[in-house]
């Protein structure tokens, strides 16, 4: 009459539920259900209590528990397997907050679980011994077989050693076979040994030619090298010659416009002192006149 699942990692309800007729309180709180079993409708007649988180439930059946009920949920089932829903006997509704997280709606709660639950639990445990002990006893009966596959194997291996063991001839025919067998064996080995020696050979050989390459090449780009460094150290050189006829050129060309400033100067002074010589010679030539005009007067 009573399934208690609280507080387990479940995402779905087992269909196997729905199958027990007289089942009235379904606990599931502290689970994370996503959807209510198809066949919950089978339930109606009996089931008066399911508690479920509502946090993690689809919809309809979401809103259904957090504006309603079980009654609504039962009807919605019905409604979706296509059954006629007759009504449950008796239903209540109550709202609690697990582990003080989220709030989820439950109808009633219990502690126990079910008569009904545990029988299920048993026959599945006892299935599963049954199946491990059948799995034994085929893990048995294969290693006889086994065990048998390979004595006769071996059985045969020395009926055949006595079989050629038993004449003279035979046996040394056998041991001929074997001898020329080993024979090929060391010759075979001795070729792929000179084989791999040669190739090891040319490998070798390669890779000095490769080496004596390098070489050559790492000589001639020092060459190139040092050829280039010369060049630009005579480019250096010759850079800094012109650069110091470049100051010289400069330092001339400013002392020759010096001395012309210094003599262009030197003209304009003795030609200024001259206009001033003539200029007083003039003076006096007037002044001169001035007192000749006067005396005449």
């Amino acid at each position: 009459e009573e399934i208690n699942l609280e507080n387990n990692k479940f995402t779905t309800v087992p269909e196997c539920l729905c199958a027990l007729p007289v089942l009235q309180k379904i606990l599931l709180g502290g689970n994370k259900i996503k959807k209510i079993p198809k066949g919950i409708h089978q339930l109606q007649d009996s089931l008066q209590t399911l508690s479920v988180d509502t946090d993690h439930l689809h919809e309809p059946y979401k809103s259904l528990f957090k504006k309603v009920g079980l009654e609504d949920v039962l009807r919605q089932a019905c409604s979706d397997a296509g059954v006629e829903y007759t009504g449950v006997k008796e239903l209540e509704v109550v709202t609690d907050d697990y582990s003080n997280v989220t709030s989820k709606t439950v109808i009633d709660e219990d502690s126990g679980f079910s008569t009904t639950m545990t029988n299920y639990m048993m026959k599945k445990r006892q299935q599963m011994q049954d199946n491990i002990a059948l799995e034994r006893e085929r893990e048995e009966q294969n290693a006889d077989q086994l065990e048998m596959i390979l004595k006769k194997s071996l059985d045969n291996k020395k009926q055949m050693c006595s079989d050629i063991l038993d004449s003279p001839d035979d046996t040394a025919e056998y041991y001929n076979r074997k001898y020329k067998h080993q024979q090929m064996q060391i010759d075979l080995e001795r070729q792929l040994r000179q084989t791999q020696d040669e190739e090891v050979g040319v490998y070798l050989a390669n890779t000095a030619s490769k080496d004596n390459m390098v070489e050559d090449m790492t000589a001639q780009q020092n060459a190139v090298d040092r050829e280039l460094k010369g060049i630009v150290e005579v480019k250096d050189s010759e850079h800094c010659h012109l650069l110091a006829d470049l100051l010289a050129g400069e330092k001339n060309t400013e002392a020759v416009m010096q001395e012309i400033i210094s003599a262009a100067a030197s003209k304009n002074a003795m030609f200024v002192a001259i206009l001033e010589e003539q200029d007083s010679q003039l003076d006096e030539i007037l002044a001169t006149a001035s007192s000749s005009a006067a005396e005449l007067r």
